[in-house]
């Protein structure tokens, strides 16, 4: 079972969707200026690489956050979508929207029942 995909929905849903998507751009510039403003006031020079640490720990840290809240609603609703399958769709989502693409490998089995951790 996967998340229903944004061309596979009803009109109604699709209108929905289109406000999902300006919200996440207003939020963006958002959350991106008040992540520069305090970067500003903890410090006068920041380097590349230190920068896009920073960023990437808050988008990280935001993304997580919000896949737990994902979560909490997927409980509460008893879905027949399973955990991982709604990480990979938000993963795929994302990596849809940025033009790239992943698989996901299931691991080769260990021998004599050995789990792993």
């Amino acid at each position: 079972m996967s998340v229903v995909h944004d061309d596979d929905l009803p009109t109604a849903m699709k209108e929905r969707q289109k406000i999902a998507k300006e919200i996440a751009k207003q939020s963006c510039e958002q959350i991106w200026n008040i992540a520069i403003d305090a970067e500003v006031k903890n410090s006068l020079q920041i380097t590349g690489n230190e920068a896009l640490s920073y960023m990437g720990t808050i988008l990280q840290h935001f993304a997580a956050q919000w896949i737990i809240l994902m979560d909490d609603i997927r409980i509460a609703d008893h879905s027949i979508i399973g955990r991982e399958d709604l990480i990979k769709d938000v993963i795929n989502g994302i990596l849809k929207c940025i033009g790239a693409s992943a698989t996901f490998e299931e691991d080769a089995p260990l021998p004599y029942g050995i789990k792993r951790l």
